[in-house]
């Protein structure tokens, strides 16, 4: 009720009903986190002993199925974390030569947030200089990823915009042949089967005007117009032919993004076994 002012909160706590539910929020109330499925089956948990405690069977309590599935959860999360930061990080070598390898970015900054890793049942202490050293190396490992990444994004996007472009071209160009066509059989002059359909299933009422007009100038066609009408209709089909096709412009070439790896020197000795 914090947008409440003084005297607003004064009157409603007045108010016998209201003043009873003030009064049980603020010594009952609990705040939990969104997402927090483990705070989430406690309360639940409490809630329902509660009810259970006040309706006589204290020794009875049996959770909901719901109540079940959020313990259920919170019990598991934390091994699962923790299953999926030990299989991002292993020896590698042996001896003098044995390093840590690290195969995701949240195992490395966990590791250096606990200032160890857990592998074999021991726990190894990361040394300063070992910190330095991981720090730095996760900084350029993921600059390098970030970087190729980048570049090949770029090189998508401006094989798309190529496309695009070709698709527009592709697009003008059946408009203005599909204008021609219809001023040409307006003229009287030949046009093919395809160049009349394609007219006609564009703007329907644009073909039956030009067919109309056409007509009184027919007759006065001559055999040389006859044929470069023949020619036109032939490069018609070339165009619709390029139109139709896929795009010739090749997929962008993306480099491969190499995996997350970082590699630190480990001592021979400084195993600690974790205590059952």
């Amino acid at each position: 009720m914090t947008h409440l002012s003084a005297e607003e909160k004064a009157l409603f706590s007045s108010q016998p009903t209201a003043k009873m539910m003030h009064e049980h929020m603020l010594a009952n109330g609990r705040y939990i986190k969104e997402g927090d499925k483990e705070a989430t089956a406690a309360v639940v948990a409490a809630r329902e002993a509660a009810q259970a405690k006040q309706a006589g069977a204290a020794s009875d309590v049996e959770l909901s199925s719901a109540g079940k599935s959020l313990q259920a959860d919170a019990a598991k999360a934390p091994e699962a974390q923790a299953a999926s930061a030990v299989s991002d990080v292993q020896f590698l070598g042996e001896g003098a030569s044995r390093k840590l390898r690290f195969t995701s970015a949240e195992a490395v900054h966990q590791a250096l947030k606990d200032g160890y890793v857990e592998l074999n049942g021991q726990q190894f202490y990361l040394s300063d200089d070992m910190k330095r050293v991981l720090t730095a190396k996760d900084k350029a490992m993921q600059k390098l990823r970030q970087g190729i990444m980048n570049a090949n994004m770029l090189r998508e996007q401006a094989v798309m915009a190529q496309r695009q472009g070709e698709s527009m071209q592709k697009s003008a160009q059946a408009q203005s042949r599909i204008m021609e066509t219809a001023m040409r059989i307006m003229k009287g002059r030949k046009v093919s089967t395809a160049d009349e359909k394609e007219l006609a299933q564009a703007s329907p009422d644009l073909y039956k005007i030009a067919k109309s007009m056409g007509a009184i100038e027919q007759h006065k066609l001559t055999r040389k117009q006859k044929e470069e009408d023949d020619k036109i209709s032939a490069q018609h089909d070339e165009d619709r032919e390029w139109e139709q096709s896929p795009s010739a412009i090749p997929d962008a070439k993306v480099d491969p993004v190499p995996e997350y790896s970082v590699d630190v020197d480990m001592p021979e000795s400084g195993g600690v076994d974790i205590e059952a």
